[in-house]
C-alpha cells in the first residue's frame, strides 16, 4: 500500500463515505487559507508597527537634541526638547541637568517635554540618554527663586493693647495698624456700634497713649502719607480723614461720598487714590485732595469686589480683589491679573494649601495686602489664609506665593487680618499683622535668601 502524508485525521476520514470526504478536504483547505491569509496580515502589521515612530524607538541610532525651548526656565517650570530618536516610551528617556534627573511627562521619538527638579541656580548642559546612548544638549539657565524662610513662624504679641478694655463699653477689635517711626504703631478699634479710638503705642516702652476718639468713624485702615501726615478710611461714613501725627488732630472730609471705603493711599508721586469695595473702582485724585477724580480700575466685570490695595517699591499699585490681584503700572491705564483666578470655582478646601505659581493660586475674598520694604507682597483672605507673594526673574508673572503658618494656634493660622505694617528690627525684618478676628497682633520675624 502507497504511503500517505494526510493527517492522521484525514486517513480516519478517508473510511468515510465520499461526500465526507470531499467535506473534509474543503474544510482542510479552507483552513490552510486562512491560516496563511492570517500569516500575511500579522506580517503586514508588523512591517507597519516597525515604521511607525510613536509607538517605541528600537533604531540603534543615538538621540539628537536640536532645539530647547525655553534657555532660561525657573525650578518646577517645563523645558520642550525636540529632536530625534527619542523613545516614545517616557520612562525610556533619562533626561539629567546639573546631575539631577528630570520627570519626563511627555515623549515621542521627536519630542520631550521635562520638569526642571529643584536645584540652585545656574547654567547647566541639558543630557538625554536613550537605550545607552546619551547626547549633551545646549546649556540652559536654571533659576531658582527667593524663598521666604520664616524663623520662629510666628511670635504672639501679648501686650495689652490688644482688646482695647480702657474704653467703657467698647468691646471692639484692632482692625488697623500703622508704623508711624520712633518705635511708635497707631493702633485703631474699629466697630459699627463702638466708639472709634485711636492709640499711640511704643512698642519698646509698652507705652500706651488714647490720642483720638470718634463716634462710629470706624477707621478701616490707616495709611501713612509721611512723617507727619496719616490716611484715616472712615468706613462707616464713607469719608477719607487725615491724622496729623505732630498734634494728634484729625482733619475730617478730605473726601466724602465713598460707600465701602476700605483704603485710602497716597502714591509715591503725592495724589491720592481711594477703594470701594462693592462698587469694585478704584479712584485717583490729584494731590491729598478731592479734585478731579479719575476712574483708575473698574473691576466690576472681572471680580465681585474690592478689598485693599498698596503700591509696591517700583510704584505698582497693587488692588486685591475677591480672588485676584491687579497690577497697574505707574502712569498706565491697564490693570493687568497677576494672581490668581477670576471668578474661581471650587470648594473651601480646594482654596486652602496652595504654593506655588501665582497664576494657580486660589483665594477667596482677600483682606488686606501690604508690600514690604524688601519687596515681597503680604496677603490674606477670608478664610485666614497668610501669604507671600514673591517676584521672579522677570518680576510678579513667573513668581511664587508661600503659605505663612502659625504652630501657636490651634489651627496654625493667623486669622482674618486687618492690616500688616512694617518695624524695625536689630534682629531681622519684622512684619506686624494685626487679627481682628483674633483680637490679637502678630510678630513675623523673617529672613529672605
Amino acid at each position: 500500500m502507497k504511503k500517505t502524508n494526510l493527517p492522521l485525521e484525514a486517513l480516519a476520514l478517508a473510511r468515510k463515505p465520499i461526500v465526507s470526504r470531499k467535506v473534509y478536504i474543503m474544510k482542510f483547505k479552507s483552513s490552510m487559507f486562512l491560516s496563511l491569509a492570517a500569516m500575511v496580515i500579522l506580517f503586514a502589521m508588523g512591517l507597519v508597527a516597525c515604521g511607525d515612530d510613536e509607538t517605541g524607538n528600537d533604531n540603534p541610532q543615538p538621540p539628537t537634541i536640536t532645539e530647547i525651548s525655553p534657555t532660561s526656565v525657573k525650578v518646577g517650570k517645563q523645558i520642550i526638547i525636540n529632536g530625534t530618536n527619542f523613545s516614545a516610551t517616557t520612562t525610556d528617556n533619562k533626561v539629567t541637568i546639573n546631575d539631577l534627573e528630570c520627570e519626563v511627562t511627555y515623549a515621542t521619538t521627536y519630542q520631550l517635554i521635562i520638569t526642571v527638579p529643584t536645584m540652585e541656580s545656574g547654567i547647566y548642559p541639558v543630557i538625554v540618554t536613550v537605550s545607552g546612548q546619551t547626547v549633551t544638549g545646549p546649556d540652559v539657565e536654571v533659576i531658582k527663586p527667593a524663598e521666604v524662610v520664616v524663623k520662629n513662624e510666628v511670635i504672639t504679641v501679648t501686650s495689652n493693647f490688644i482688646n482695647v478694655p480702657e474704653v467703657t463699653g467698647n468691646t471692639a477689635a484692632i482692625h488697623s495698624m500703622e508704623y508711624i517711626g520712633n518705635d511708635t504703631l497707631l493702633l485703631a478699634s474699629s466697630d459699627d456700634n463702638q466708639p472709634n479710638v485711636i492709640y499711640k503705642y511704643n512698642y519698646k516702652t509698652k507705652e500706651k497713649k488714647e490720642i483720638y476718639t470718634d463716634t462710629k468713624s470706624w477707621y478701616w485702615t490707616m495709611t501713612r502719607v509721611d512723617d507727619e501726615r496719616v490716611l484715616l478710611a472712615s468706613k462707616a461714613n464713607g469719608r477719607v480723614d487725615l491724622l496729623n501725627t505732630k498734634t494728634n488732630q484729625v482733619t475730617k472730609d478730605i473726601v466724602t461720598g465713598l460707600p465701602q471705603l476700605l483704603r485710602a493711599c497716597a502714591s509715591p508721586d503725592g495724589n491720592l487714590y481711594v477703594l470701594l469695595r462693592d462698587e469694585a473702582k478704584v479712584y485717583k485724585y490729584d494731590g491729598i485732595s478731592n479734585t478731579n477724580q479719575q476712574l483708575v480700575l473698574d473691576a466690576e466685570k472681572s471680580d465681585d469686589q474690592l478689598f485693599d490695595m498698596c503700591f509696591d517699591n517700583d510704584g505698582n499699585l497693587l488692588v486685591l480683589g475677591s480672588s485676584v490681584i491687579y497690577c497697574i503700572a505707574p502712569g498706565g491705564s491697564e490693570a493687568k491679573i497677576i494672581a490668581g483666578y477670576p471668578k474661581q470655582e471650587g470648594t473651601d478646601d480646594d482654596l486652602h494649601d496652595y504654593i506655588g505659581n501665582p497664576e494657580e493660586c486660589r483665594f477667596v475674598k482677600g483682606n488686606s495686602i501690604f508690600c514690604d520694604s524688601k519687596g515681597y507682597v503680604w496677603f490674606n483672605d477670608v478664610w485666614n489664609i497668610t501669604r507671600v507673594f514673591t517676584k521672579g526673574a522677570t518680576g510678579y508673572e513667573d513668581g511664587s506665593i508661600k503659605i505663612i503658618t502659625c504652630p501657636d494656634t490651634a489651627n496654625g493660622k493667623l486669622g482674618q487680618i486687618g492690616q500688616f505694617c512694617e518695624i524695625p528690627s536689630e534682629t531681622g525684618q519684622e512684619i506686624l499683622a494685626v487679627s481682628w478676628t483674633d483680637k490679637t497682633v502678630y510678630s513675623i520675624k523673617v529672613e529672605y535668601e
